[in-house]
């Protein structure tokens, strides 16, 4: 219920839905119109979660600021907070992604890192107690691109492999089974995307191709593929379209 924007200076403004600091302009009244986030940071990404919003600075520092009852700003804490407050360790980050109630970032090395709530293992350490500050997916992998949904994670490796992990009832981790993950999974078929996006129990990725693949809820006809319930694996969207990804911003 709030959006956030980036100024091509380096500025964050979010409106909407403000009862928990998630617009990060030290009160907590809902805004109709864009507000600047406090903080006098120089930022270069930022993503929205469901009460809760981070940022990466020019220098790749990661802020948070919102709602912080499962550790969703990652500052050692678990409290509300309606300016932005730094991730714990002082790691720089190239990606940062906004789940339901978590987080996740890739840091340069190509280590991924999830904090906030793990109830369904949506952190990806196979722990499914809620953390505070940032903890390391398991296994050792170098990612380039992650995404987080609402209870799930899905990460790109530099080997070109898409892992997910995370509540699964939906198949929206794409490992052909319907049971949740509290460590990443490599999502089958042999494709290689080279962009993810994740939805409400549903997954997508674009190959290099153009093809548009899909899996998890489809109950709303969201995978494109009709109205079956869901599918567990990548489906191809149906209408032979090609679809391309968006260039990376420059400022």
């Amino acid at each position: 219920n709030h959006s956030c924007g980036l100024t091509n200076l380096g500025n964050v403004y979010c409106w909407g839905y403000n009862y928990d600091g998630q617009l990060g302009n030290n009160i907590n009244t809902d805004s109709n119109t864009p507000v600047l986030v406090s903080g006098g940071n120089t930022y270069t990404t930022v993503s929205v979660g469901r009460f809760h919003t981070c940022a990466l600075t020019d220098t790749g520092l990661a802020f948070c600021w919102g709602y912080n009852s499962d550790g969703q700003l990652g500052d050692a804490t678990n409290t509300d907070s309606w300016v932005p407050v730094a991730v714990a360790g002082g790691t720089s980050f190239t990606q940062i992604e906004a789940g339901d109630d978590h987080a996740c970032a890739i840091d340069g090395s190509g280590t991924a890192y999830c904090w906030g709530r793990a109830w369904d293992g949506q952190l990806g350490n196979n722990q499914f107690n809620s953390a505070n500050v940032p903890q390391a997916v398991a296994g050792g992998f170098t990612f380039n691109q992650l995404i987080a949904g609402p209870g799930h994670t899905c990460a790109i490796r530099t080997t070109g492999e898409t892992m997910c992990w995370g509540a699964n009832w939906s198949g929206q981790l794409g490992d052909g089974t319907f049971n949740s993950r509290g460590l990443p999974a490599t999502v089958p078929g042999g494709l290689s995307f080279i962009d993810l996006g994740a939805g409400n129990e549903h997954t997508c990725g674009v190959t290099a191709g153009g093809s548009l693949y899909c899996w998890g809820s489809n109950i709303e006809g969201q995978l494109g593929l009709g109205f079956t319930i869901k599918f567990s694996t990548p489906t191809i969207v149906a209408g032979g379209l090609t679809f391309v990804t968006p260039p990376p911003v420059e400022y």
